[in-house]
């Protein structure tokens, strides 16, 4: 569960993340159960403290239009949680270098066949490292 002071956080960090996924410098990897998933969380009442209702719509349509959509065949069982394996088969379908995620039962395998799983907090120090190095 996410508690309020990590969705505050979360909104802070997807600041700014809309002009690099745009300057393609940032790739979005997604299943359509992922976007089901996203949708239907950012809707939730709970969010609405952190977010506008027009924020959230606007995010959304952000992903739809630019992330790469990756077929999934629900084939990993790694996680002890198994509602979360799609989202590993995700990562590892689609080539991904990093999952980004508050789950723990995700955060504790991490490395995962060659990928990085990381809270938000890590990716904001690699997102700040690479815009001190130019990369982004």
């Amino acid at each position: 569960m996410q508690d309020t002071s990590e969705g505050s956080y979360f909104g802070n960090l997807l600041t700014g993340l809309d002009d690099h996924i745009l300057d393609g410098l940032l790739e979005v990897v997604i299943s359509d159960e992922q976007l089901e998933e996203i949708t239907t969380v950012l809707r939730r009442q709970k969010f609405r403290k952190h977010f506008s209702p027009d924020d959230i719509e606007e995010f959304l349509s952000l992903i739809y239009k630019t992330a790469r959509i990756v077929a999934i065949h629900h084939s990993v069982r790694d996680c002890r949680d198994e509602k979360d394996n799609f989202i590993l088969e995700t990562a590892v379908r689609g080539k991904a270098d990093y999952i980004v995620t508050g789950d723990k039962d995700l955060l504790v395998l991490n490395p995962y066949r060659g990928k990085k799983i990381i809270g938000f907090r890590e990716f904001e120090n690699i997102m700040q490292e690479l815009k001190k190095k130019g990369k982004l």
